[in-house]
Parts: structure tokens; sequence; C-alpha cells
């Protein structure tokens, strides 16, 4: 009887060895997105400036964006990806006054769009739900690109945190669909842009090799 136990066990031990081994590896994945910007008034220079915005709207604020990834499934619950991120656009109306001689100011209204990307380094903690279900978390560091894409000019980059979660499901051996929600906190702005929060929904189709 000790023997058949024993014997049982190493096969349980085996199995779930093989199994957890089956978990880790590369995989790649693509996603699409949508984001929505939550800007702030753009900075409002001193008053030696020559510049002053007096007002200001934003359009499109819900846009479309991508990333690509690849990562790498470290155990069963724990994995590291690399990414580029793609956050969509917004469209800013502004309306400017600039001085002329002490006591004239010139009106000008400007319209531009902008933009948010950047290759970001996160680590996921994972949770399996059954044979098919896992449920995970995120945190990470975006390299973020804060972007004038009617000048074609980049007006900052800086290192910046983001979080998420999300779960994915394992339809058959080597791929799976993902929906995650992100948040990417504070981009700084300045004259030309307020701050910038970017909440991100993302649906994700991904291959494991």
């Amino acid at each position: 009887m000790r023997t058949r136990c024993t014997i049982a066990s190493a096969a349980c031990a085996l199995v779930l060895t093989q199994a957890a081994q089956a978990e880790t590896g590369f995989y790649a994945g693509l996603s699409v997105t949508k984001s929505d910007y939550e800007l702030a008034p753009a900075k409002r220079p001193p008053s030696s400036s020559i510049i002053y915005p007096v007002a200001e709207s934003y359009e499109n604020d819900d846009d479309l964006g991508y990333s690509v990834t690849l990562g790498y499934r470290i155990h069963q619950y724990v994995a590291a990806e690399l990414a580029y991120l793609q956050f969509g656009s917004v469209i800013k109306d502004a309306y400017y006054l600039f001085p002329v001689g002490n006591i004239t100011f010139l009106p000008k209204s400007e319209q531009a769009q902008y933009s948010i990307a950047g290759p970001a380094l996160s680590a996921l903690g994972i949770l399996p739900i059954g044979d098919q279900w896992e449920a995970y978390v995120r945190v990470g560091v975006l390299s973020a690109e804060f972007t004038n894409d009617s000048l074609s000019r980049k007006i900052s980059s800086s290192e910046k945190w983001l979080a998420g979660a999300g779960v994915q499901w394992g339809f058959s051996a080597p791929l799976a669909v993902r929906l995650e929600y992100q948040r990417l906190e504070t981009t700084e702005g300045n004259i030309s842009i307020g701050d910038a929060d970017v909440d991100q929904v993302s649906m994700s189709a991904v291959f494991r090799f």
C-alpha cells in the first residue's frame, strides 16, 4: 500500500512539474487599444512670456491605438514583457493672444494633434483560473514620448509608471486572447498642452512559441 502511495505521489509530482514547465517560455502579442485622454489645461506662462493661451478645448480624446509585445513566462505565476505602446492621439483647439508692442494683442487660433507612445517594460503577476482562464496584474515603466504630430516634433520624453489588470483565455494550445485595462499617470505637459493621464482598454491576441 505504501509503495502504491509513493508511486502515485511521484506520478502527481511529475505531472505538476511538467504542467508548470509547459507554462514557461516566450510568447508574442498584438493589441488593438482604445485610449481615453484626461487632459488638464496647458501651463500658463509667466507674465514676461510672449504667448498667452486664453482658451482651449480638446476633441477626439477617445482614440484607437495599438501595441506589440514580446514576453517570457518565467514561472506559472510570473511573466516579464517588453512592449511598444501607442496610445492614440488627441486634437487640441486653442486661442492665443500675442503681445504686439505694449498694449496691442494679436489673436491667433491653432489646431494641433498630439500623441503619447514609447517602449515599456513590465512584470505580470498571474493567477490561473481553471484550465483555460487566467487573471493577472501588471506594473511597469513606460519611456513616454509626448509628440506634436501636426509638426512631427517631440515635445518631451520621460519615464512614467503604468499599471493594469486583465484576463486571458487560452482557447487553444498556442493561442490566447486578452482583455486588459491600463492606466498611465501624469505625463507632464507644457505651454502647448497640459498634463495628460491616459486610461486604456486593449484586446490582444497572444501566440506562445
